[in-house]
């Protein structure tokens, strides 16, 4: 619809509202007025009882229509006259039918009947009927209309002795009201032709200029610059009108830096290898973003989605609140920015596509911006920094590996040729073995785990003893999972696949090992270098390194004293005797032996004893280890057993069985575990050596005392293990 449309409506609209405002409460006024009087007369002519009363006893005496009723009529008809009445009747009800008595209207020729037949004629019974039962003044509200006008009545019932006797009806003629609704109506029109005849002629003057306005607001909406105005007003709307012409140069001119500057940043959000990107408070994505951050984020269309919905899949529900709390500190700005800077939980994500679970690893900073009217957004910049964390962890890698190499290099350098040469065939026994183990479909898993567990410990021993503690701790880690598994209720294939994997690799230092090895032996050969040991000594040499470098690592002062008959280190089993007696005195320096301070608070010396005996006596090789140390405290061993669900009735085993619950596998006294000692898995591989050797082995412990291990090994068993190997 158009403005002048709309003008010319209200000014009709107008027209009408005066009129009605005016003309219809008036009319109003005056119908009210009439019923009102009428009201008033009816209950002064009610007031005239007696005459009404005379009349109708003249009736009831047959005396009617004589001239006593005639000058009763005429004082009634001169009431009528005095008040302007149309007519005045007297009705009573006589039997189910209503009578007239009397009625101005009546003529010394007229009948009772042909007065009230008038009645009938203008639909008043019902009136009669409602004022009879009412006992109440009754006007109605709607006046009734015949040929000679329009009329209000009044029904008011006549009351004696609290009963009605008849009911005095007045009727008024109000027909000059509907000559002035007439009125009203003609007024109503001509102000209607007016109203549209000013329309008409200020429309155009009025509504210009607005439209005018109209025009230019929307071809600036429409960065339209090209409107012109040529005609202007001499008024305050042509000051408007140059006003908006001096808008639209500046508006032109902003326009065009504008654009100028967002082609800048097209250009550079196109060609920006970060993710930029802005949000509001409720972390929704604007629609303004660089076209990277699709690309880094695995998404298309991120406008309008929220951001941390997006890192779903990269956290826990429990970090997702941490997440949102920091960002909505970023906009509640209750931290400095400093601050915020240090908590930013996603500073470096590993971020994980909600969609195709991929994995990028980026970097994320965040900046709190006002842009007007307490609106706060969140400037977020995003790179993808995979690449460089490859590159990184590539770098890492090998470096690790070649100082691993460099380490194990110098660790091999320190060690005597033909011992180095003794680890290695021992290495490779226990590795054959640990194969021969995976290979056979017939050995139970848990079993499986526990022999693969003591090859493993022994390797490592002797790893640690000769100070290749590189290649050690690699095998201690695999000890560690070696344990975890064996502690399973049920161990499946998967488990088996894992472990198997990781032997492997340390299958791979063992080769990387030789290499070196092999090298340095080369280097050896050329220089005419030859070792200081022979086979019988090597074992006298390891076992003293074995005690000093693990009194050395627990600060502990030991003494190892040895005596061993030559001839019995000839033809024994060489690598099951070295890896028990190193198992032994490994113990003793761990477990046994005491520190310094509490070996001289106790009254001894500071310095422990370890005492090693090696003798042959009727083709038997016997040993003997003791020491001085603390002894075996039998207490905690019947304690710690019962916890670990080994004996039931800890009050019925007497120290002989706890003896033997000292070389149960996994089972250890100590509260930590070490590269040295506290998995229990030491004592289990010397009850395991010595089964295999059909010998046997003994124990005697005093508290406070010490620990005596005496071993008897039958040398034909040699004969027979070095013919089957």
């Amino acid at each position: 619809m158009s403005l002048k449309v709309k003008f010319f409506i209200i000014f009709i609209a107008l027209g009408v509202a005066i009129s009605l405002l005016m003309f219809i409460p008036y009319t109003n006024y005056i119908e009210r007025s009439y019923k009102t009087t009428l009201e008033q007369v009816v209950t002064m002519i009610a007031k005239q009882y007696p005459i009404l009363q005379a009349t109708y006893y003249l009736i009831g005496e047959g005396v009617a229509r004589t001239s006593d009723f005639w000058e009763l009529t005429s004082k009634m008809n001169d009431i009528v006259e005095a008040f302007d009445l149309a007519s005045v009747f007297y009705v009573r009800k006589y039997y189910n039918t209503f009578q007239n008595i009397f009625s101005s209207e009546q003529t010394p020729n007229s009948s009772y009947e042909d007065t009230l037949s008038t009645y009938y004629a203008r639909d008043v019974p019902v009136y009669f009927e409602m004022a009879y039962e009412s006992k109440k003044l009754l006007i109605p509200k709607a006046p009734y209309t015949d040929k000679n006008g329009t009329y209000i009545s009044a029904f008011l019932p006549i009351i004696r002795n609290d009963d009605v006797v008849g009911i005095l009806v007045a009727a008024m003629d109000i027909s000059q009201v509907n000559l002035l609704r007439m009125q009203a109506i003609l007024i109503l029109f001509i102000s209607i032709t007016a109203a549209a005849v000013a329309a008409i002629i200020l429309a155009d003057y009025v509504t210009a200029p607005i439209i005018n306005f109209k025009v230019i607001a929307e071809a600036l909406s429409n960065a339209d610059f090209t409107f012109n105005i040529t005609k202007f007003r001499k008024d305050e709307l042509g000051d408007m009108q140059r006003a908006m012409i001096k808008t639209r140069d500046n508006l032109h001119k902003i326009m065009a830096d504008l654009q100028s500057q967002r082609d800048t940043i097209t250009i550079m959000q196109d060609n920006l290898k970060a993710g930029i990107f802005l949000m509001d408070k409720d972390f929704i994505i604007q629609p303004q973003y660089s076209a990277a951050l699709e690309d880094i984020l695995m998404a298309d269309e991120l406008a309008g989605k929220d951001f941390v919905s997006l890192l779903s899949s990269s956290f826990t529900a429990k970090d997702m609140e941490g997440v949102r709390d920091y960002f909505s500190m970023m906009i509640n700005r209750t931290v400095s920015p400093k601050k915020l800077e240090n908590m930013n939980p996603l500073s470096e994500l590993t971020y994980v596509s909600a969609g195709s679970n991929k994995e990028k690893i980026l970097r994320c900073e965040f900046a709190s911006i006002d842009r007007g009217n307490e609106e706060i957004f969140i400037l977020a910049t995003i790179e993808d920094i995979s690449r460089e964390k490859r590159l990184q962890k590539k770098l890492e890698e090998e470096q690790r590996k070649q100082e691993g190499e460099m380490r194990s290099l110098f660790e091999i350098i320190q060690v005597e040729p033909l011992v180095l040469r003794d680890f290695i065939s021992d290495v490779a026994y226990n590795f054959n073995q640990i194969t021969t183990i995976l290979r056979d479909q017939n050995i139970k898993s848990h079993d499986a785990i526990v022999e693969i567990y003591q090859h493993i410990h022994a390797v490592k021993s002797d790893a640690f003893i000769l100070g290749l503690e590189d290649f050690g701790y690699k095998l201690h880690e695999l000890e560690s999972e070696l344990k975890q598994l064996r502690q399973m209720d049920t161990i499946d294939f998967k488990n088996m696949l894992r472990i198997t994997v990781n032997i492997e690799k340390i299958f791979q230092e063992q080769d990387k090992l030789n290499t070196i090895i092999e090298k340095l032996s080369l280097f050896n050969a050329a220089g005419g270098s030859r070792s200081q040991f022979n086979t019988e000594s090597m074992l006298a040499e390891s076992l003293k390194q074995a005690c000093e470098k693990i009194a050395r690592e627990l600060q502990k002062k030991v003494q190892l004293q040895m005596e061993v008959e030559p001839l019995a280190l000839k033809n024994i089993p060489r690598r099951e005797i070295k890896e028990t007696l190193i198992q032994l005195i490994r113990n003793a320096v761990y477990h046994g032996i005491e520190s310094p301070d509490e070996r001289i608070a106790q009254g001894k010396s500071e310095v422990g004893i370890i005492a090693l005996s090696i003798e042959l006596e009727n083709d038997n090789l016997h040993i003997i280890l003791k020491d001085d140390g603390r002894g075996l405290d039998f207490d905690s061993i019947r304690k710690r057993a019962e916890e670990r669900r080994l004996i039931n009735n800890a009050s019925k085993v007497n120290k002989n069985y706890l003896t033997h619950v000292l070389f149960m596998p996994g089972f250890s006294t100590s509260d930590s575990e070490g590269a040295y000692a506290g998995r229990g898995i030491g004592l289990s591989l010397v009850r395991a050596h010595i089964h295999d050797l059909h010998g046997t082995i003994k124990l005697q412990s005093v508290q406070g005392k010490g620990t005596i291990f005496t071993i008897s090994v039958p040398l034909e068993t040699e004969l027979t293990i070095n013919q089957v190997s």
